[in-house]
């Protein structure tokens, strides 16, 4: 449990039909395992002359892990796709500086939302280029956007890695510490980067194989877009219990940590989210002993 959550958490239990209940996998062996497994059974039963497959997700997501343990079950059964990496498609650091700038300025807190879609911070004629040496190759494209480098038709499995704004965040400030830019800041996730990613999950959530929750980078859970859609949709006709967040800050006291049984060690709380929709998730138990982290704007249209 992340120190920002209350102490006690209400898990949601959507009703799930029995069929589905075992499209789940726990854990980067049984991921990975199960992405290998896929990748054979469509090379054995001759469904496409090549393998295509996106490894899409949310801003955040650590890819050097999710790339390291898929090309380690892919070594185990012999099967050696061409890995390309979405990221090396976007436009140039100093393009994209000038296309947030009007968004950004020069303030340390305000800016303006960015409405356009991610494919706008990709490079048309790089994306093009990593079109083309895909062709007649077996190739896993990988990174955030990743399905946007074909056509849905083109590719022969979609997964998302999704991410929850909270883990999201409390990444950007890990890397922050570690490599002192601001080009991964808060601002520039608050107006640019979690607009786009919101926008392009909600397009494509809908056209995905497998969904993953990525916010354990070492323990995530994978499920079968049928599944996903069975316990969203349950969840989204009945009532559901949000995950509360808390935060410390410099305007906090100590009534909070008193009656949400907060960590002792805080210095104080001053944030308390309780229903606000972008921040939050919801804890989903699909079956015993497997729980997912939701971000609530996966059901925002």
């Amino acid at each position: 449990m992340n120190k920002s959550q209350q102490m006690v958490v209400i898990t949601n239990r959507p009703k799930i039909e029995a069929e589905l209940k075992n499209q789940t996998w726990t854990g980067w062996e049984e991921i990975a395992q199960a992405i290998a497994d896929q990748i054979a059974d469509l090379q054995q039963r001759h469904l496409k002359s090549t393998v295509k497959i996106a490894l899409d997700g949310y801003v955040g997501t650590d890819w050097s892990i999710v790339v390291e343990n898929v090309q380690q079950a892919f070594s185990e059964k012999d099967i050696n796709p061409l890995f390309l990496d979405i990221e090396t498609c976007l436009k140039s650091p100093e393009v994209l500086e000038q296309q947030f700038e009007p968004y950004l300025g020069d303030d340390a807190v305000f800016g303006k939302l960015y409405k356009k879609n991610l494919k706008t911070l990709f490079d048309p004629q790089k994306l093009s280029s990593l079109k083309r040496s895909a062709t007649n190759k077996n190739s896993i494209v990988y990174g955030t956007g990743a399905s946007l480098a074909l056509k849905r038709d083109d590719w022969s499995l979609v997964f998302y890695f999704d991410l929850t704004r909270e883990e999201s965040l409390k990444r950007n400030k890990q890397w922050m510490s570690q490599t002192g830019t601001q080009s991964i800041s808060p601002k520039k996730l608050y107006y640019i980067d979690f607009q786009v990613n919101d926008r392009h999950r909600r397009q494509w959530i809908s056209k995905i194989d497998l969904y993953v929750d990525g916010n354990d980078a070492q323990q995530p859970v994978m499920i079968s877009s049928d599944l996903f859609k069975n316990a969203t949709a349950e969840l989204a006709s009945s009532p559901f219990a949000l995950k509360y967040l808390y935060e410390p800050g410099p305007w906090g006291g100590q009534w909070l940590k008193k009656v949400r049984n907060l960590p002792k060690d805080w210095v104080n709380c001053a944030w308390s989210y309780e229903v606000i929709a972008q921040e939050q998730s919801l804890l989903v138990e699909l079956k015993q002993g497997t729980v997912m982290d939701i971000p609530w704007t996966t059901f925002l249209d």
